[in-house]
This record gives structure tokens, sequence and C-alpha cells, in this order.
């Protein structure tokens, strides 16, 4: 998590929030999950992935594929839950981008602010769709204000969801930013701006595009990106921090793009 600078007057704020936060923490830490001994897989897999991962996990599946064949191990839960994938999520989106390419409705040079109406003129609007896929378009790993400051703050103790605006409430915050991030800089606004402008221009939001385009054709049919955790249901794994709390599903509208 970066380092947000905060004015002199938020300081009681933060420190109420943090004190509340530590409160919490200290009186809701059960201590990390256990993996039980069943596992639905091979015996010579599910060995190794507790030689590499070991058993402080609540539930663990992995899977090899080479030409010979298939190998699969799941363990601490039934073969059809489903994982968080995460930043993994982001591939999709690049995917999503090589494939509009494809279909010629962008190039990797379309400037952004082309797409987005809220982010034209801005400096977000300069960058191209290229640039927001390889973290070089100047925009920042997160939203730098006060509100996002004390929702990392209270996620970090709490395990709630530090990411909750909407893809309209997030493309206004990006158009205050200065877009002066240095290239390289790692940024989950980048690719919550890129999904919603492919987005816009298949006229799908970005769960439906990565089902059409993504997800379906390559057989993922039981894989699904959640906007909110009432989209959620009894297959999808909650997942728990290092204490072993358990935590919430990062299911957001804006953030889906980035880590759905």
């Amino acid at each position: 998590m970066p380092s947000l600078p905060l004015p002199a007057r938020s300081s009681t704020v933060v420190a109420l929030v943090t004190t509340a936060a530590l409160s919490i923490g200290i009186h809701t830490a059960p201590g990390p999950s256990q993996l039980p001994e069943d596992a639905h897989g091979g015996r010579e897999l599910t060995d190794l992935v507790l030689e590499i991962a070991g058993e402080d996990h609540r539930a663990l599946a992995a899977a090899v594929v080479t030409p010979e064949g298939r190998h699969t191990t799941v363990i601490g839960t039934d073969h059809d839950s489903r994982f968080e994938a995460g930043s993994i999520t982001k591939g999709i989106t690049g995917l999503l981008l090589a494939d509009a390419i494809d279909r010629g409705e962008v190039t990797a040079d379309t400037r952004v602010g082309t797409l987005l109406d809220q982010l034209e003129g801005t400096p977000a609007g300069e960058a191209t769709l290229a640039e927001l896929a390889t973290h070089t378009s100047g925009l920042p790993p997160q939203i730098p204000s006060r509100r996002q400051y004390l929702l990392n703050l209270w996620a970090s103790w709490t395990g709630s969801f530090p990411y909750p605006s909407s893809t309209e409430d997030r493309l206004a915050e990006v158009a205050e930013l200065a877009a002066d991030s240095e290239p390289g800089t790692y940024s989950n606004v980048a690719f919550e701006v890129l999904g919603a402008a492919l987005g816009e221009v298949a006229g799908q939001d970005y769960p439906e595009l990565a089902r059409d385009r993504v997800l379906d054709p390559v057989g993922l049919a039981d894989a699904h990106i959640p906007t909110s955790p009432a989209e959620l249901d009894r297959r999808d794994l909650l997942g728990e921090d290092a204490s072993g709390r358990t935590v919430v599903a990062w299911a957001g509208e804006s953030m889906a793009p980035a880590g759905g």
C-alpha cells in the first residue's frame, strides 16, 4: 500500500479509526486455519502442494497441465469451489484489449479520453489503452485521497473491502488526477479505467464482456466476476488474512477489471 499524505486536521480521525481497528483486530483474530488431511486428487501432487505452500491455509487447489495430461488436487474444500482470482483478472482484461484490437474496435494507441467522455480533456484521458495495460499511463496504484487512506486502514484491521466505488464514481475521481506517476508504477486504477473503456466500446458491462469474449470461449463456464457480495453463492470461498480472520470478498464494480 503506498503512503498517502494527509493534512494535519485528519490526524484525529486517523487516530480514532486506528484505535478502533486495532481493538477489533486484537479481539477477533482467531489464528490461521489448518488444512485437513483429506484431499481430492493424486497423492503425489497433494504432497508437493503441501510441501510448497504449508498447511496454514483454509483451502488449496492446484492443477498441473502437460502434454501428457492434466492432474489436479483440491484440499480443504470441494472440486466445484471457486477461489478469488485477484489480480489475475488483469490478465483477462489484457486479453479483452487484444481481442478488441483484433476486432478493429480500438488500436493500442487509442486514447482513453476518446472512449470515455468523463476523461476527455483530462491528463488520464491522454493515456493510450496500451499504456493502461502496461502500467505506463502515469496513473497511481490507487486513488490518493483521504477517503481511500481510511478505507485501506480499516480494511487492514477488519478484513473489509477497501474499494467499493462504482465505475462512475471511480472515473470521476480519475478525472481529477494529475497522471504523473513514474512509468512502470503498478496501477489498479489503470486497469479499472481500461475495463471501463473496453466495456464502453462493446456496449457491455465488464462482467458480461469478460464472459462473452474470454471465459465462455475457453470453457470457463463456472467462473464469474461478481460486482457485489450479494452475487456470491455457496461455491465462492472467502479468504482469510495471516491471522486467520475471514475477510470480505473483493467484489466491486469499479475494481472488477483489476482484481475481481
